[in-house]
């Protein structure tokens, strides 16, 4: 996996506020033995799935959001299909 090794390169700076990101955090959490790699993925794919769901909250209120969904229903809706199918 590339983020494995994307973080064991990293791990040094596993203090910075940049590597408490979704996925670094998890796998620094795998690599010092407090998790597994099964319960890392799962967390990863976890906290990607709330962080969408916040994203698609606040789009929600934002007023381009109805303009763009109801005009664009077909391909929102490849993107949505394909991150879920891909995360799931």
């Amino acid at each position: 996996l590339g983020l494995l090794s994307e973080v064991k390169e990293l791990i040094k700076y596993k203090d910075c506020n940049s590597m408490q990101a979704i996925g670094y955090k998890e796998i620094v959490a795998y690599f010092e033995g407090k998790s597994s790699l099964e319960n890392a993925i799962e967390e990863v794919k976890r906290g990607s799935r709330r962080y969408a769901k916040r994203q698609m909250t606040y789009f929600r209120n934002m007023p381009f959001e109805k303009y763009f969904v109801e005009n664009n229903a077909d391909m929102f809706q490849i993107i949505s299909d394909t991150i879920r199918e891909k995360y799931e």
